[in-house]
This record gives C-alpha cells, sequence and structure tokens, in this order.
C-alpha cells in the first residue's frame, strides 16, 4: 500500500512468471503511471488498482480485499508489502482519507480474513511524511505492528 504507483517494481517484475504485483495507490498521484486497471502486464502478472482522490476508509479496504485473490491465489511463498503510509488523510502528498488503525485492517485482512501465514509476510518501509505522532506515520507504522502481533 502507498499512494504511488510502484512503476519501478512494474518494470522489474512484468516479465517474471512466478511474482505477482499489485499496487493500489492514488489515481494521478506522481509518477503518473499505473492508471490503466486492464494492464495486467505482458505475463498478466501485474494489478494494477487506481483508487480516487479522497478514498475513504471503506473503499480501500473493499480494493484490497479484492485484490488479494489475485496476490494469494496459488499461495506465494512470501507476501512482500511495500508498506507506504502517505495514504494518511494529512499527508501533504496526496488527498486520501486513510487514518493509522486502517493499515492495521489491511494486516488484519491479509492475515485473518485471507488466512495468510503471518511468519510468511514481509513489510518495508516506503513513505509517509505526516509526521504527527498521533495522527500521522508513527502512529499508522505501530497500529501496524500491533495487528502483526496479534
Amino acid at each position: 500500500w502507498d499512494v504511488h504507483h510502484g512503476n519501478g517494481v512494474v518494470a522489474i517484475l512484468a516479465d517474471e512468471p512466478n511474482v505477482r504485483y499489485c499496487s493500489l495507490h492514488e489515481v494521478d498521484n506522481f509518477p503518473g503511471t499505473g492508471n490503466d486497471p486492464s494492464d495486467r502486464g505482458p505475463r498478466g502478472t501485474i494489478l494494477n488498482v487506481p483508487l480516487p482522490k479522497e478514498c475513504t476508509t471503506e473503499a480501500y479496504l473493499a480494493a484490497l480485499r479484492e485484490a488479494l485473490p489475485f496476490l494469494l491465489d496459488p499461495a506465494p511463498d512470501v507476501l512482500l508489502v511495500s508498506a507506504g503510509f502517505d495514504g494518511l488523510a494529512a499527508d501533504p502528498l496526496a488527498k486520501m482519507n486513510l487514518a493509522p488503525e486502517d493499515f492495521g485492517a489491511c494486516v488484519d485482512l491479509i492475515l485473518g480474513d485471507f488466512g495468510f501465514p503471518r511468519e510468511r509476510v514481509a513489510l518495508g518501509l516506503e513513505g509517509g511524511y505526516d509526521l504527527d505522532a498521533a495522527t500521522g506515520m508513527p502512529a499508522a507504522v505501530a497500529a501496524t505492528c500491533r495487528a502483526l502481533a496479534r
């Protein structure tokens, strides 16, 4: 999850037949790619999910819920999450409306609703520029970690 399309990851993985990639990102944000959901890459292993500006928690979680079967069937050896926290409502680089606890809800979807094993999930920090300890990236990272530890 990140508000920016993972165009670099797509460039690296587009021809890799054994890796699937999904980008949930804000439409028309930097770098301006990934806005065509029908573009599945040359091997059908790419899923672009452009989300509207002002995207709500409900819409974001629904998009993730819809994307997870693409990523998890067949079950991968590992699920790597490029965890950007720039979808927070007060982030200066985007216009999404997520709250810190929404990122914990994303983890809950992966581990709980879809039953993916926690020991096979890895998250890498991507971004997040609202640094308020209570409502910004630090709180979102903490919510994510709490969900991983449940």
